[in-house]
């Protein structure tokens, strides 16, 4: 609110119109009935008038904001308490209720004759519409008459859009297979390595998306990547193609970007790697294949070797966890491997020990001892998630088919397992087991610089995104009236017909996908003076007016012929928002009508700040007032002196005893400078003096003429 009312009490009209009374010679002449319905009876207009006139009379107390902020909290309940609120919201809630206050439109009396049409009267009703009111131009053109119709929509602010980041940066944890179980593509001198990748993706793409990107950056084909969530303390979530990135969270640092869960699985090839092989929907269309190879052995598989091979054994992606369930903690790097579905369970144990064989003590014989951990299945049959140690087939458990139904389409039919070991065991066998390296590629800080880079943009490409022509489709067809049908392909264009003395202009810095909001940092350069919206095309309607004729009391400061100085713009205030959608904080940034100097607004302090300080990257709302306007009105930066008797701000009475101090102080300077020009004069007449008969110094002798 603060930074709001700053902005409108430096919009020089709108001040003189507070700060004079006059307003209130509209309060009296306007709708009674809509004041009272849809307005605030003028309660909310006096209070802000009282505030305004304080500020530039330097009066203000506290307590006239407290009674503001009360009436806006009586007839706006969202604005109740201490929550904070858009600025730009609040700013058109308020410049609803003061021109429901101020409106003097007249009652229209009901016709039962029909009349002709004619043309929608664009009139402002109120000053807030001839201050601040403008119109849009929408077009629509029909694709197959080629008619065009137009309609008419009021504003008081534009909202334009912001170029936007069309990328993010994605880290994954690339897990990547022995030499001696990879397909022979990819990097050799990564094999066996887990290594944290950075790369691009579309802003908002889905897990396929990251799948190619990926597949891309590590040489490795993306259909044997399997994306999933590994934490300290086992695994979460595994990830379908479908799956939107969204839901990861957008964080550049690099202590996040360490730390991240995501781990990419390469898996081994099923057969020779053909494009048929490998279909995009790959688990979803083996899915039931693969399960009911597993119920009924090779004679419920009638397939070609390929689904064999799927059918006969299985993928595995395993960790050891020190302890049992949520409260162990995993300990190793993962491993990934092909087992049959036919293996034994000693053989199952035998298989998981020969990937470790590196770590295990001299001497230990682990084929001569019995069940050394247990195995549980993620995503199986809940409450029998464990591989019972009497079956003679564990991987041909039921456990294990609801995991492969489960597994998420896009990637190659696997099976996640968990070892879990107890502490005492884990030391009989194993030496010191080293923790999981994981090696960073330069490709994670190219990423983070990559993407901490602001977008910029410029205000007139704001302007091009708002007005791009825009072509509708099925599910907003619309009806020519010309050809009485639905048409598909209809082309519409915005552009703008009136422009206000007042431009405001809204930056959408807030955005919402998938139902969250998330704020857009883009930096916006903008002009400060000659803001030339006729220059940008296509954004203003050909022989538009430039405006209407309202109250005689309050006749428009311009010509009603439209000129190439009338789209002009200069800047003089401007509201910015810091920090994000939780915790904000606005400010405003102002010029002084009387001095063209710029101030900084910020709560409670106020500094002097240049031009030049303000920022891109944090302006939220921009306030422009038109330059052949704005001529008449302010002084432009010019001496108190000379303007004294022109801007309206002179008619206070503080202004009238400083305009006559300097008036007297100037007739006092004049006087003595005057005086000190004489006494220079006639010391340089004293330097300059020879002795002559012209001398002023030469004694007057009396009997010079009777000689």
């Amino acid at each position: 609110m603060n930074s709001i009312v700053q902005c409108l009490s430096n919009t020089d009209v709108l001040a003189e119109y507070f700060v004079l009374g006059q307003y209130k010679n509209d309060l009296k002449n306007c709708r009674k009935d809509r004041s009272k319905k849809y307005g605030t009876k003028g309660e909310v207009i006096e209070l802000l008038a009282s505030v305004v006139r304080s500020l530039w009379t330097v009066t203000y107390s506290q307590d006239m904001t407290k009674s503001l902020k009360d009436s806006i909290s009586k007839y706006g309940a969202q604005y109740k308490g201490s929550n904070q609120h858009d600025s730009q919201e609040f700013m058109l809630w308020l410049f609803d209720k003061m021109h429901e206050d101020l409106n003097m439109q007249p009652v229209k009396k009901r016709s039962f004759t029909r009349r002709p049409s004619f043309p929608v009267d664009l009139s402002p009703t109120s000053f807030i519409q001839k201050l601040f009111q403008g119109h849009y131009r929408s077009s629509l053109t029909c694709p197959n008459c080629k008619k065009r119709s137009d309609t008419t929509d009021p504003f008081l602010c534009v909202s334009l859009p912001l170029k936007q980041r069309t990328t993010r940066p994605m880290y994954a944890n690339v897990v990547y297979l022995p030499n001696k179980r990879r397909s022979g593509i990819g990097r050799r001198h990564m094999a066996g390595k887990t290594i944290k990748i950075g790369v691009s993706v579309p802003l908002d793409g889905k897990i396929i998306d990251l799948r190619q990107a990926v597949a891309a950056e590590c040489g490795i084909h993306s259909r044997l990547l399997a994306f999933v969530d590994l934490q300290h303390d086992g695994f979460h979530k595994a990830y379908g193609d479908d799956y939107s990135l969204s839901d990861f969270p957008i964080n550049n640092s690099s202590t996040t970007a360490a730390n991240m869960s995501l781990y990419a699985f390469e898996m081994p090839p099923i057969a020779k790697m053909t494009a048929g092989t490998l279909p995009r929907n790959f688990a979803s269309s083996h899915k039931k294949r693969a399960t009911l190879g597993g119920k009924f052995g090779k004679e419920g598989n009638d397939a070609t070797s390929a689904t064999s091979t799927v059918a006969d054994s299985i993928v595995v992606i395993l960790i050891n966890k020190q302890g049992v369930r949520e409260q162990g903690k995993r300990f190793g790097r993962p491993l990934v491997f092909r087992a049959s579905r036919d293996v034994l369970s000693t053989e199952l144990q035998c298989m998981i020990l020969n990937q470790m064989s590196d770590q295990l003590k001299n001497g230990v014989k682990h084929e001569r001892m019995g069940s050394l951990f247990r195995l549980q299945v993620k995503d199986g049959i809940p409450n029998k998630s464990y591989l019972s140690q009497q079956a003679q087939q564990p991987l041909r458990l039921p456990t294990v088919d609801k995991a492969l139904e489960n597994c998420p389409a896009g990637g190659p039919l696997h099976i996640k397992l968990v070892a879990e070991w107890d502490t005492d065991t884990k030391c009989g066998i194993f030496e010191k087991f080293p923790e999981e390296k994981v090696e960073v590629q330069d490709s994670v800080r190219l990423q983070k610089v990559l993407h901490q880079q602001p977008v910029t943009c410029t205000l007139e490409e704001c302007f091009d995104l708002h007005t791009q022509v825009e072509e509708l489709g099925a599910d907003n067809a619309w009806l020519c009236p010309h050809c009485k049908k639905q048409q598909q392909g209809t082309v519409k264009k915005l552009s703008l017909l009136t422009l206000p003395d007042i431009l405001v202009l809204h930056l959408k810095r807030f955005r919402v996908t998938d139902g969250r909001r998330t704020k857009l940092c883009t930096r916006v350069e903008f002009p400060v003076t000659g803001l030339n919206i006729g220059e940008m095309n296509g954004h203003i309607s050909p022989q538009s007016p430039k405006s209407y004729n309202w109250n005689p009391a309050f006749a428009s400061h311009l010509p009603e012929m439209v000129g190439p100085e009338d789209h002009l713009y200069d800047l003089y205030a401007v509201c910015n928002h810091f920090g994000n959608l939780n915790s904000g904080h606005y400010t405003a940034c102002c010029s002084n009508p009387l001095n063209g100097k710029w101030y900084l607004f910020d709560d409670n302090h106020t500094e002097g700040i240049t031009e030049d300080t303000l920022s891109p990257q944090s302006v939220y709302i921009l306030f422009y007032q038109r330059r052949s306007a704005s001529a008449a009105l302010s002084c432009g930066g010019a001496s108190i002196n000379t303007v004294m008797s022109d801007h309206w701000a002179f008619q206070l009475p503080q202004f009238k005893h400083k305009i006559n101090s300097n008036n007297n102080s100037n007739k006092i300077a004049a006087a003595a400078s005057k005086l000190q020009a004489v006494k220079r004069k006639e010391e340089r007449r004293d330097e300059e003096d020879d002795g002559g008969f012209d001398s002023p110094n030469r004694p007057y002798l009396r009997g010079l003429r009777r000689q």
